[in-house]
C-alpha cells in the first residue's frame, strides 16, 4: 500500500537512510512545456537529476521537455505497489492530477485509490 504524499522539501530530513533506500516512490514531475510525467524510483532526487541531465537514463518523454521539476511524490511499500499506483495516477485526467498534487500532505490521497 502506498502512503500519504511526502513533503518534497523536507523528505530527507524526516526519512531515515534505511527507509529511503528500501522504499519505492511514485513521483510526478512538471516539464518545461507544463505537461506532467509520472514515474517510480527508489531515489527520487537522483531520478529527477537523470531526467534533467542524463540523455542515456532520462525517459524519452522528458528528454525533449527539460527542465523538469518535482511536484509530487508518494511512498509505497514495494516496487509492485509503486507500479500499480503509477498506473492509477496515469489513468487520471490532468485536472485530477493537479488536485492530487495540490492535496494537503497530512491527508491520504483518495483520488483513484482502490
Amino acid at each position: 500500500m502506498c502512503m500519504a504524499p511526502v513533503d518534497i522539501t523536507t523528505k530527507l530530513a524526516q526519512v531515515s537512510f534505511t527507509r529511503t533506500m528500501s522504499t519505492w516512490f511514485v513521483y510526478i514531475v512538471r516539464c518545461a512545456d507544463d505537461t506532467l510525467y509520472t514515474g517510480i524510483a527508489r531515489d527520487v532526487d537522483r531520478r529527477v537529476g537523470e531526467h534533467n541531465n542524463n540523455p542515456l537514463t532520462a525517459a524519452k518523454y522528458t528528454r525533449a521537455r527539460r527542465p523538469v521539476s518535482l511536484v509530487y511524490q508518494e511512498a509505497c511499500d514495494s516496487r509492485s505497489q509503486a507500479s500499480k499506483r503509477e498506473h492509477q495516477i496515469k489513468q487520471l485526467s490532468r485536472v485530477q492530477k493537479q488536485q492530487l498534487i495540490m492535496s494537503p500532505l497530512d491527508s491520504s490521497p483518495d483520488i483513484a485509490r482502490h
